[in-house]
């Protein structure tokens, strides 16, 4: 693996192995770069239990695809200027066994 160094005459970048002594001049100044993403889901941070959450505000309108009356709704937590304010809806099923 070649790591970067300076060379003390030239000064300039070159990498290098730590075992041996080859080391060739760096094409590019650039030695790391991390890039993030920054993207959030609609639904970040949302997890299975949501309905259990008594904070969120409850709907009882009827749901046009299930026909469930109950639902939890909430805001995206996608903070960014590019985007408007998105309203998430959750429907609740009650399982009896």
């Amino acid at each position: 693996m070649l790591y970067p160094k300076e060379d003390p005459d030239t000064h300039r970048l070159q990498f290098a192995c730590r075992t041996c002594q080859y080391s060739e001049e760096a094409t590019h100044s650039c030695v790391f770069r991390n890039i993030l993403n920054n993207a959030v889901g609609e639904t970040a941070g949302v997890t299975q239990d949501v309905g259990s959450d008594p904070t969120l505000p409850r709907s009882n309108k009827t749901c046009p695809k299930c026909k469930t009356e109950d639902a939890v709704f909430f805001q995206s937590q996608q903070r960014s200027a590019e985007t408007g304010m998105v309203i998430s809806t959750q429907v609740l099923l009650l399982i009896i066994s």
